[in-house]
């Protein structure tokens, strides 16, 4: 149903007839892999280790009937599309970040503070004449670059 519907978030009670919250997370992570809508799970009774179990297990948020209210309920929805869409664009971020790391005509690299290669293009290991997995072992020190 979630493939036809795409929902943006499921609110689910922990005690299904089928099955549990937790077996629910699981079933729907195997069907739909990363691309699973958040998961709330209402319970009635609260349960510190299912709630950690439930986080564990991909879950978006965990609350407890008694102590949920009108309001925060819809503030517990709320903050879980916001983060869904704060990930999501993260994620297209990241992405774009990739591409034109990876594909720019010049080398470039992340370096820490101590001087140890963090991240490097193929191009700048064209240039200094190292593979990629050579220089992340090495430190800015390490390295001579061949003279043309």
């Amino acid at each position: 149903m979630c493939r036809q519907q795409s929902p943006d978030v499921i609110v689910i009670d922990y005690l299904l007839p089928d099955m549990n919250g937790l077996e629910f997370l699981n079933n729907l992570k195997t069907q739909l892999g990363q691309t699973n809508p958040p998961v709330i799970i209402l319970t009635d009774r609260g349960n510190e280790q299912i709630a950690v179990q439930a986080m564990k297990s991909g879950a978006a948020d965990y609350l407890v009937k008694k102590n949920t209210t009108p309001v925060s309920f819809q503030l517990a929805v709320q903050n879980v599309l916001e983060k869904t869409r704060l990930s999501r664009q993260l994620e297209e971020s990241e992405k774009r970040f990739q591409v034109t790391f990876n594909c720019v005509a010049v080398g470039i690299a992340h370096v820490g503070l101590d001087g140890k290669w963090l991240l490097v293009n193929q191009k700048l290991c064209d240039i200094v004449g190292y593979s990629c997995e050579e220089l992340l072992t090495l430190t800015l020190k390490d390295i001579t670059i061949p003279m043309t």
